[in-house]
Parts: C-alpha cells; sequence; structure tokens
C-alpha cells in the first residue's frame, strides 16, 4: 500500500498549536490527540470524532494503558488522573492524594498501573485493578520529568534535580543514581547480550547531548554515548529489538549505535534524512520499520537495511512535521504537523481479497473494497465503501459479502432486484446495492457464496442459507425447506474446519478427517469420505466433481467425488497457501498451487496408461508480495500490495500471442503444450517444426493419455501405416483398460499392457501378446489361467524356444507335453503332433538318448528335414555313421560323403561320387586315391574337384602324359600349372614350348633368362603377343622387348613389338626406317598401314602418305597401298575414288579378279557404314561381274547368254 495515500486528515482539532497523539494500545481502533484547548480527541480509525473529553485545565500529559482499555489524562489546575474507558465510554477522576501540578504520567507494561510524577518531585502510583492508590512525596526534590515502566514494574523517574530513582509498585525507592545534566527520555531495554535479563537497563537522555547506559547492576559504571556537534541535539531515540538503538537528531541525522559489547558505542549507520531538522523518530516492529520526520516530509527505512528508504511522506501543503507515530498493528501512521493537524496514512493494508469466476474483491482501503471483472477487455472496477473495516470477504457471481466479528454485510453486485438468472455477469453495477446485514451465533472463520447460498463456518459449524434471506426478495423455484441448513447434524461431534460451495455442491471438512459434499439441488448428503488426518483445508473446480484436499499434514490430495476416491499429490508443497483451478473449459484439467513466492503447475490427467495420474508440470516464480487470485487459460491474476490487478503467464505455458522462429524455442513450446495435455496445440506446433521426431513425440504423448484420435491423426499424417492400422484397430474398444493396454503394448511397454489385460474385460488379450513377442515362458503361464485349450500350442513354441536357447532337457519334456490326441486324425492336430515328435527326437539325440531319436529319425514316416536335422546332431558328437546314413535317407549326398571321408570309407565315398558337388569331396577322395597309388583315379577326381595344379602334377609326375597336361593347361590356363609344364619341358629340353608355359604363367624372369640364353628374343616377343598381348603386363613386356630389338639393330621387329604394345608412333617410326629406299619391302609398308590405322592420328597419316607418294625416298609406291590406307583409317569416299583406280589399273593389265574383289569390298564397306556407292564404282563393277559371269556360261557352253551379257 502506498504511504501517499492519505486516510483521513484532522484539521487543527484543538486549534492552532502543538499537537500530541497516542494510538490505543491492542487493536489501535482509537487515536487519542491533545493540543492547545481543555480537551483529548479521541477518533476511530476513520477520522471520525468518537469522544471529546473535557479537561479543567490544560493537558500536561497522557497515554493509553497496555490493554488499550483505559485512557489516562492529567492537566493544570487538578490533582486528579482522568480515566476514559473505551468500551464503556465513561470517564473517571482518581484522586493522586497529590496537591501540587501533575507534570507526567506513565502506564505500566503489562498491567493496569499509572504513574504520575509532581511539579515538588512527588509521585503516585494507582492500580485499576484493585483501586489501591499509594501515593509518595518526596521521591525528588524537583519536577519530575521523565518516567518509565520495566516489564518487571520497575518505575523509572527522572528529575530536574538531576537524579534518577527506581521504585517498585509500592513507591519504595530501590536505587538512585545522580546525571549531571537534566534527564529525559527514559526507557528500559536490553542490550544485544546472551546475558540480558528484562529490567537490568535502562538508558536516558542527558543534557540533549548525551546518551547514557545503565546497567543497573552496576549503575555507578553507566556507558556514555557522545555524539558529533554537527549533529546536534539529541530529539528522540528507540531500541530496536536486536539491540541497537536508533538516534536522530535536531540536524535531520539518524544514527544507528551498536549496544554490542565487542563493537559498543560504534555507529553501525548515519544519514542525513533531513535537510534543516528532524523532529522525531518511531519504530514499529510489526512492520520491521523506522520513521523520521522533519522539515515537511516523513521517511521510511526497513530496519534489517537502513539504508534501503521505502517510502517518503511529503506534506506539500505544510511547512514542518513534529511527530510521527505507529498503530499497533502497524496499518496506519500518524503525522502531527507543526500547525496543529493530524493527517494518517495507511502503512499496511490486511491482504484481504476474494475472487469467483472472472469477479475478484479486494480490500483497497480500511473500509473500501474494489470490484473487478477480469475479462479481455478492460471493464471499469467498481468501488464499494463498507460500513465496517472488514476481516472476512466473499464475493459469487451476484453478491458481495463482508463480514467483521459475528456479522455480515450483503452487497447486489448484478444492480437489479430480481432474482439471479444463473447467467454470468457480463459486467458490474456502477453503484452496488447493499442489501441488508445478517448477525451469527459466533464470530465467523470463514464465508462463501455461490448464485443462490451463502456457507459461513463459525465455533466448528457451518451455517448454509439463502444469501438474500432477510432482505425482503424471495429466490424463485427454492422451497421453505431448502432456505436454511446447519452443519455438522445434531449429535455430530466433529467441527467443520474448512468449506466451499459451487453451483450444485457443498464440499466441507472436519477435524476429524471426514470430507462430506452436500447437493443443493436434493438437499442431501450425496457422498462421503473418511480421511485419517483433520483436514485443513478444501478446493473444488468448477463443477465439484474433483476436490483438492490439504490436511493438517500439509499433504495435498485429489478426491473425486464421483469415485470416492483420494489420491495423494505427489510434489505437492509443504508451504501452500492456496490452489487455484484453471477456469477455461479447454485446461479445466490443470490447477495450480502457491505459497509466498512459488506458483507450481500441475495436470490432473483422468484417462491414461497409469490410469487418473496428477502430474508436476513446473514452478514459476511470483513477484515479491503478490497474490494469485485467477488462473484462466495459464494466465495468473495477481493482487498487487498497491491493490491493482497483474497478470503473469506460468512459466509452464507458452505465450499464444507470438510464435518465435526459432526451433529451440518451438521445441520448448511444444514440450509444454504436451506436458498441459493441449495435443491441438501441439498439433500446430509441429505443423511449425515439421520433423518427424516431433511428430512422433506428439502421437506418443496422446496415445499415453488415451487420446486416440490425435494419435491416428498424426500417425496418418506422418505416414506410418503399421500404427494408424493398430489404432484403428482399437479405436472402437469401449473397456479403458482393454484399450490402455493394447496402448502400452504398441509404446513397447508390454509387462504394463498384460497387467492392464488381466484387469480388463479381456484378459485374453494379454496370451495373445506374449505369444505375437514370442515370449513363450509367460505366454504358458498365462495360458494355463486364461485358456488352457492353448496350452499344447503354447508349449510346443515354448519348446522351440527353449531348444534354441540350448535347453535340451526342459525343451523335451515341453515336446513330450504339446502332444494331443488326435483319435479321428485331424489334419490339423496331426501336423501339430508331427512338430511335437521331430523335437522328441532332436531334444531326445541332444540329451543322448540316441536310441529313442534314432528310431524317429530313421522312421521311413519321418520327414527329410528332420533326417537332416538329427543328422547335423549325431555329426556334432561325432558319431559319424549315424550321421552318414541319415545325410544319405535325407538326400543330401554331399555332407554323407563328408561323413564316410571322416570315417575313412573310401568305398561308401565311392559310391556316392556320381551324386556329390561338393568340389572339397573331390579333393579329399583324390588325396585318399593317390595315397592308394591309384593316379589315373586321382587324376579324375582331382579334375572333377577342378584342381587343375594336381591334375597337370600327377599327368607329368607319375603319369608321364604332358599331352594330356597341355590340353588342360591350354583350357584353363591356370597360370601355377603352366609354371609347372613350363619347368617340366625345360627340363627335357623342348625350349620352345617351355617359353611358352613360362609366359602363359607370366614367369617373366624365367621367360627372359630361357630366350636369351637359347636365342628365342624373337620366338618370345610373338608368343608375348599372342599368349598376353593388349594386357597392361604384356604391353610392358613388349616396350621392354622393343627397346632390346632397335638396340640389336632390327627395326622391323621392334616395330612389331612397339605396335602391340600400343606405341604406334615408335612402331611407324621403326616401319618408316624399314621401309625408306626399300620399295620391295611389302610388310613394312602393310605393317604401317594397320599401324595407323590403329592410332588413327592424321600426323602419322602424313608421314606414312609422304612414302606411299615417293616424297620420303623418291620411290613411289603401289596405290593398292594408299587404297589400303584409306580403309584402315575408314576414309571410305576417298578409298572409293581410290579402288576405283586401281580396279581400272588392273583392268587394263588384264587382272580382272583383283579388279573385282577390289571394288566388291570397297561397294560392302560403303555398306555397312551407311554411305552411298557412287555410280562410277557401281558402273564399273557391274562391268566386271558381267564379265566374270561371261566366263562362267563360256565354260559350261551356254554361248548364247555369253553373247548376250557381252553385248
Amino acid at each position: 500500500m502506498s504511504y501517499e495515500k492519505e486516510l483521513f486528515r484532522l484539521e487543527q482539532p484543538h486549534g492552532d498549536g502543538e499537537l500530541y497523539f497516542a494510538w490505543q494500545k491492542g487493536n489501535g481502533i482509537y487515536l487519542a490527540t491533545v493540543g492547545s484547548d481543555f480537551t483529548v480527541g479521541v477518533f476511530n480509525r476513520q477520522g471520525k470524532l468518537h469522544e471529546r473529553v473535557r479537561l479543567p485545565g490544560q493537558c500536561t500529559g497522557f497515554g493509553w494503558d497496555s490493554d488499550g482499555d483505559l485512557l489516562g489524562m492529567i492537566c493544570d489546575g487538578s490533582f486528579n488522573i482522568v480515566l476514559w474507558d473505551a468500551n464503556t465510554g465513561k470517564k473517571h477522576n482518581v484522586d493522586t492524594g497529590l496537591r501540587d501540578q501533575l507534570t507526567v504520567i506513565a502506564w505500566a507494561r503489562s498491567e493496569p498501573l499509572v504513574a504520575v510524577g509532581s511539579a515538588r518531585g512527588n509521585m503516585a502510583i494507582y492500580n485499576h485493578r484493585t483501586s489501591k492508590r499509594v501515593p509518595v512525596l518526596g521521591k525528588h526534590n524537583k519536577r519530575i520529568v521523565t518516567a518509565a515502566w520495566g516489564l518487571t514494574n520497575m518505575l523509572a523517574l527522572g528529575s530536574e534535580d538531576r537524579t534518577v530513582s527506581l521504585s517498585n509498585i509500592d513507591g519504595d525507592t530501590l536505587k538512585t543514581f545522580q546525571v549531571n545534566s537534566d534527564p529525559s527520555a527514559l526507557q528500559f531495554a536490553q542490550v544485544a547480550s546472551d546475558r540480558s535479563t528484562p529490567d537490568t537497563t535502562l538508558s536516558l537522555i542527558v543534557g540533549k547531548r548525551m546518551l547514557l547506559i545503565y546497567n543497573l547492576q552496576e549503575p555507578d559504571d553507566p556507558i556514555k554515548l557522545a555524539f558529533e556537534p554537527m549533529y546536534g541535539n539529541i530529539v528522540a531515540y528507540e531500541w530496536n529489538t536486536d539491540g541497537y538503538i536508533l538516534v536522530g537528531f535536531s540536524a535531520g541525522y539518524l544514527v544507528c549505535i551498536s549496544t554490542n559489547p565487542r563493537e559498543l558505542g560504534q555507529e553501525l549507520f548515519q544519514i542525513k534524512n533531513h535537510h534543516i531538522r528532524l523532529s522525531y523518530l518511531a519504530i514499529c516492529t510489526v512492520l520491521s520499520k523506522v520513521a523520521t520526520c522533519g522539515d515537511n516530509n516523513v521517511k521510511i527505512h526497513e530496519l534489517k537495511n537502513l539504508s534501503d528508504v521505502t517510502a517518503v511522506i511529503t506534506l506539500s501543503d505544510e511547512s514542518g512535521v513534529d511527530r510521527v507515530g505507529w498503530s499497533e498493528d502497524g496499518q496506519l501512521v500518524c503525522v502531527a504537523t507543526n500547525t496543529g493537524s493530524a493527517v494518517v496514512y495507511v502503512s499496511r493494508l490486511a491482504r484481504l481479497y476474494a475472487s469467483h469466476g472472472n469477479i475478484v474483491a479486494i480490500l483497497t482501503s480500511l473500509s473500501h473494497l474494489t470490484v473487478f471483472l477480469v475479462k479481455d477487455k478492460t471493464i471499469p472496477a467498481v468501488h464499494i465503501s463498507t460500513e465496517v473495516e472488514p476481516s472476512l470477504l466473499a464475493v459469487g457471481p451476484y453478491h458481495l459479502v463482508v463480514g467483521m466479528n459475528n456479522r455480515t454485510w450483503i452487497y447486489d453486485l448484478n444492480g437489479d432486484a430480481t432474482t439471479p438468472s444463473g447467467e454470468p455477469m457480463q459486467s458490474l453495477s456502477s453503484s452496488p446495492q447493499l442489501l441488508g446485514d445478517r448477525e451469527y451465533m459466533a464470530n465467523l472463520t470463514g464465508i462463501c457464496l455461490n448464485a443462490e447460498y451463502t456457507a459461513a463456518s463459525f465455533a466448528g459449524k457451518l451455517h448454509l442459507h439463502l444469501t438474500e434471506s432477510g432482505t425482503g426478495r424471495k429466490s424463485a423455484g427454492i422451497t421453505e425447506e431448502k432456505e436454511m441448513r446447519v452443519f455438522p447434524d445434531s449429535g455430530e461431534t466433529m467441527n467443520i474446519t474448512c468449506h466451499a460451495i459451487t453451483t450444485d455442491f457443498l464440499v466441507y471438512a472436519s477435524d476429524l478427517g471426514d470430507i462430506r459434499l452436500f447437493g443443493l439441488e436434493d438437499w442431501k448428503l450425496i457422498r462421503e469420505y473418511k480421511h485419517p488426518v483433520p483436514i485443513k483445508s478444501v478446493f473444488p473446480d468448477l463443477v465439484a466433481t474433483r476436490v483438492i484436499v490439504v490436511d493438517t499434514k500439509m499433504e495435498g490430495y485429489l478426491y473425486s467425488p464421483v469415485h470416492n476416491t483420494m489420491t495423494l499429490i505427489s510434489d505437492f508443497p509443504s508451504t501452500t497457501t492456496g490452489v487455484l483451478w484453471d477456469q477455461h473449459p479447454a485446461d479445466r484439467n490443470i490447477f495450480v498451487t502457491f505459497d509466498a513466492s512459488t506458483v507450481v503447475t500441475f495436470v490432473h490427467v483422468r484417462d491414461s496408461i497409469d490410469g487418473p495420474k496428477i502430474q508436476k508440470i513446473g514452478e514459476t516464480k511470483l513477484p515479491l508480495d503478490q497474490i494469485p487470485l485467477i488462473l484462466q487459460r495459464g494466465v495468473v491474476t495477481l493482487q498487487t500490495p498497491g491493490g491493482k490487478l497483474a497478470n503473469i503467464t506460468l512459466s509452464t505455458h507458452s505465450n499464444s500471442t507470438s510464435i518465435s522462429s526459432q526451433n529451440d524455442t518451438m521445441k520448448a513450446t511444444l514440450e509444454k503444450h504436451i506436458a498441459l495435455n493441449r495435443f491441438t496445440e501441439a498439433w500446430n506446433s509441429c505443423l511449425l517444426l515439421n520433423k518427424k521426431e516431433d511428430w512422433v513425440r506428439l502421437a506418443e504423448a496422446a496415445l499415453m493419455n488415451l487420446d486416440l484420435e490425435t494419435g491416428l491423426r498424426v500417425y496418418r499424417h506422418i505416414g506410418d501405416a503399421g500404427m494408424s492400422i493398430s489404432i484403428e484397430n482399437i479405436i472402437k474398444v469401449e473397456n479403458k483398460k482393454l484399450v490402455a493396454g493394447h496402448v502400452a503394448e504398441l509404446l513397447g511397454d508390454f509387462d504394463k499392457a498384460q497387467a492392464l489385460y488381466l484387469d480388463s474385460t479381456d484378459p485374453v488379450q494379454a496370451l495373445v501378446m506374449r505369444q505375437n513377442l514370442l515370449q513363450w515362458d509367460q505366454a504358458l503361464q498365462l495360458a494355463r489361467n486364461l485358456a488352457p485349450e492353448q496350452v499344447p500350442y503354447t508349449s510346443l513354441e515354448y519348446a522351440n524356444q527353449l531348444e534354441l536357447m540350448g535347453q535340451y532337457a526342459e525343451a523335451l519334456i515341453h515336446y513330450e507335453r504339446a502332444v494331443i490326441d488326435n483319435p479321428r486324425q485331424i489334419p490339423e492336430l496331426a501336423d501339430h503332433n508331427d512338430r511335437c515328435r521331430s523335437g522328441v527326437a532332436r531334444t531326445s539325440l541332444r540329451v543322448g538318448d540316441y536310441r529313442r531319436g534314432m528310431s524317429i529319425a530313421g522312421d521311413s514316416a519321418s520327414p527329410l528335414h528332420l533326417k537332416l536335422q538329427c543328422a547335423e546332431i549325431m555329426e556334432s558328437v561325432k558319431k559319424l555313421n549315424e550321421a552318414a546314413i541319415l545325410y544319405d535317407e535325407a538326400g543330401d549326398k554331399n555332407r554323407a560323403a563328408a561323413a564316410y571321408i571322416g570315417l575313412k570309407n573310401w568305398k561308401k565315398v565311392g559310391t556316392l561320387l556320381n551324386n556329390v558337388t561338393d568340389l572339397k569331396i573331390f579333393r579329399q577322395y583324390a588325396k585318399a586315391k593317390e595315397s592308394e597309388g591309384d593316379f589315373a583315379a586321382a587324376v579324375q577326381a582331382y579334375n572333377e574337384a577342378h584342381d587343375v595344379e594336381n591334375v597337370v602334377r600327377l599327368l607329368i609326375d607319375k603319369l608321364n602324359q604332358p599331352q594330356k597336361a597341355m590340353a588342360f593347361v591350354e583350357q584353363t590356363r591356370n597360370i601355377e600349372a603352366a609354371r609347372r609344364l613350363g619347368q617340366f619341358f625345360e627340363k627335357i629340353g623342348d625350349y620352345s614350348s617351355a617359353l611358352k608355359y613360362l609366359v602363359m604363367s607370366r614367369s617373366e624372369n624365367e621367360a627372359l633368362r630361357l630366350c636369351k640364353e637359347h636365342g628365342l628374343v624373337e620366338l618370345y616377343a610373338s608368343i608375348v603377343t599372342e599368349e598376353i598381348g593388349g594386357s597392361e603386363e604384356g604391353e610392358r613386356q613388349l616396350s621392354s622387348l622393343a627397346v632390346y630389338f632397335e638396340q640389336q639393330g632390327n627395326p622391323m621387329l621392334a616395330a612389331k613389338c612397339y605396335y602391340h604394345a600400343a606405341q604406334f608412333n615408335k612402331a611407324l617410326r621403326n616401319l618408316l626406317q624399314v621401309a625408306k629406299g626399300n620399295p620391295d619391302n611389302q610388310e613394312a609398308v602393310v605393317l604401317a598401314i594397320e599401324v595407323v590405322g590403329a592410332a588413327n592420328d592424321d600426323i602419322m597419316a602424313n608421314q606414312l602418305i609422304e612414302l606411299l607418294v615417293g616424297d620420303l625416298d623418291g620411290e613411289p609406291r603401289d596405290a593398292k597401298y594408299v587404297f589400303k590406307l584409306y580403309r584402315a583409317r575408314k576414309q571410305y569416299r576417298e578409298a572409293a575414288k581410290t579402288a576405283v583406280i586401281i580396279a581400272s589399273e588392273e583392268l587394263n593389265n588384264g587382272n580382272y579378279s583383283v579388279a573385282h574383289s577390289v571394288l566388291l569390298g570397297m561397294c560392302m564397306d560403303l555398306h555397312d557404314n551407311g554411305l552411298p556407292v557412287t555410280a562410277e564404282l557401281m558402273s564399273l563393277l557391274t562391268l566386271l561381274h558381267s564379265y566374270r559371269l561371261v566366263r562362267i556360261h563360256v565354260k559350261l557352253g551356254d554361248h548364247y547368254k555369253a553373247a548376250r551379257m557381252l553385248l
């Protein structure tokens, strides 16, 4: 609450001049003021004059007793104490027994004892309880100017005779000590020491400059605290509860002094608080604040941090401020001005508030309420001035109720005298009407109301009645029976501790743990639940189908009246002060708990694979000193200290007004939506993210909450046909446990799925699931209980699994148990029993029962695959003979032969070879025959095994059949076999053959050695060309040979090697060298044409043409070479022209056949390459062809046809 807000102002209530005031002790209802007139004014907290006490003279002192019941006053011209009773309003005069002017009055701190001092140093003590009066004369020699009581009723008096006396309640002097100047401001206090006891320390101001602190056990050695002269005079001081002293100085300074023995007198804090002067200071221990006044303002500091100035009150229309004082409860602070006025401010207002739906009512001043209607648009608040300062407040859809003690006042928020229609208000009345008031039998402890009823609790009881009963209004449809009821019923001993009311139900709980739901429509008890611990508070949702219950252990539960069950809320904060349910229809599963600093968000999931559950979503920090009132769509409406409303969005909710483009922010938003079960919003977030993992996350969350429609929609969107079909198959299932089981199975939580299936209407689904998962051990246990007819089939599958796991003995037992009697020879049962019989055979062999296993496997009726399986088992245990027999019967001749080989039964192996395809068996058999010396059979077996090396080895080493060995090598071109054969021929001196096979085996070094030793280089070159020409290795070897031939001066062979090594330039160079000047060397020219044709290089072609036309050596070659060059280079048009020239020359020379051959070949080349045949070429070919036909007809004697063709 702002200190700038003035509660009321008393304009010079006693005329011009100084004003003194005193707040009533205890509840602080009254403010007493004294001024320059002969009266004392008593004002209430609204600033209204309650009583004016007239005195016979100028008031010289006044004050309230410790309970605030009595106001004591003394004045000039009277020897009496005037007492005004605040409860009765009566005034009493008490004769002090003294006959001089009274100067000071002081009340004891815990009893109705009042002491007065006089101008002559006399004193009197009066006990109002016993009416005992004790006058004491001569206590001091001069005027008594200050007095103070201690906690033990020790009275300290200070006098102008510069002495301080300590007396008991009988007026006996206990101690007296002297000071060196006039004393003032006596106070009993405790220093900051653990050994301090009450009334052992006394402090006072001496001479306005020094502060003395007396240890009353050692009064002769006081602590003297002197201060800097610049501070000025000491105006006032106060002891802090921590043992520190706050001192105010006339020059405007505020200083904090320590009384700790280790830092005694040390200034802990110092500030010049006011510019000209400081006139007073006052501490409020309730608020832990100190106020100083001076100039025309008041400054308020935090006691725990004096440098923190929490408020500054400026009285701009006043020239100066004299005094400041707090009410006992700290709610009000009074400031007295130097013009004789008093201004009261609200320093702390009780946090009184109430809410219902979207209506909020807040106490904004001592007797002023502000009502807000929280909507999307701004609606002006409504202000209500109440008849009293309320201590209770409740608001409903149409009414506001304020209460104090045992009385309530009802206001109509709707502004309409008609009966409420039940529809929620869209606006508030601008001037709510007071409908009336109501009294109860005891002071109220709680109020709540709905549209028609008010529920008020007092003295452990609950009074339910119509809100407007007694106001002259009648509620339609309400019978007399339903107008009022008191809980608990007569005879019940419970004390009702809390209650709440909704539209249709009243919820209340007791100190015995009873939670009850009373139906307002049926006017009877609907539900009752017994909790073992007393209940502290209840918070129902809007329709009372869920109630948050907090017990005295500060544990939270969710009570469901529908199922009459209580669910413990894990992570429920033990500091919880309130609970709010979200009012938005889409978020009514969300509620929050709050304390002074934190809001915790929970979501109640009604349906999930885990059943109903309550999940903590997260926490949100509250702004300092703000209280949650309403929760709607994740937005919390708060009451601020200034009496206004503020909104915050919970950290567990996203801000729907802005969507960030950053993926991490959108992903966090998605997670929030999923946590809150806002699957529609989560869908929109996934559309923005567009990542498969996010879609899957949404789908799984929806399925876990049994929202199958959303899950199906997501899986269809991402194209997961398998999950879509699975969900479609269960979407029409009605039993929730069964649906949850299917969902848990889809999500891979199989143990949970089984538990849910077993608790559903179709427990056999648990068996089906385990069967589908191939978990046959668990399936077998389920089958025995759920479907005994499935036991044999499950036992068979379980036996198969055990067999695969190597648990053969147990598998054999289950195979035997799985057999089903089949007297009718049903095919399906027969197949089942065959599988069991096969399993028995296999596992019998595994456990060593060979006779039983072989008898089953060897049966002619046993399937081949069983024989094969059993053969493998027998082979694994080294029972090779039995394995071979079973392999043979199963048709696996390879493995049968292998088994016989293991037994070295070669005879049996030989009988099986015609059906064997495994090369290894042939190789093993060949080795065996070789070891027996049967080399021919070994060669045959090696040949079947495709082992050419051993075939060649035996043919040349054992059988002396090199020709057959050559045939094998030529056929297979096996490198190792070729090398062995080459080495053989070298040994027998057949170097040509040896060279051939060495080249074939890629034994280059050996081949070079051999050809050089025996002059077979040319043969070696031809063999290399023939055998490995065209390969990379062949080209490399031919290049080496070409260099060798060049060095040996044989360019023709070098050219051939270069040609086959694809080094055409070098080949042509050597060929030109051979052909140059040697026109008769046709071989070189023909090879050169082939080289140029292969190279397809224009430069090389030009070089060769220069040779052919004679430009190179002056010897032109025959035109047929040019023709061949053109054909080799595929220059068919030029070749065709040349062909005509050559054919014409041959015709002239009489070589008709040669001419015909040239032309015919040229025509075929043109036709094959898609080129047209020239007319000249075709005409000449036709002539030559006709001539050849003429010669044939002449030989045949048909001269007539020959003659016709010559035409």
